[in-house]
């Protein structure tokens, strides 16, 4: 294995917070911060909670559980 493909992985299992970006009417919404995809919040669990790890690439997701209280309980 190279340096490079060890460096990806180990920046991957790291932890980093999602983020909040807004669309076009001004809706605000948690983002994965690798590839920016929305699906990081699993609607079938209580409470929508985080994904551990975006279902997309992988990223290992923080969680802050103050935003998951105050938006969706």
């Amino acid at each position: 294995m190279d340096k490079e493909y060890l460096s990806d992985l180990l920046d991957r299992d790291t932890e980093k917070e999602p983020i909040e970006i807004y669309d076009t009417w001004n809706n605000t919404r948690l983002v994965c911060p690798s590839c920016r995809n929305g699906a990081i919040i699993n609607p079938f669990l209580q409470y929508k909670k985080f994904y551990n790890f975006c279902p997309f690439c992988g990223q290992k997701i923080k969680h802050i559980s103050n935003v998951i209280k105050n938006d969706f309980e």
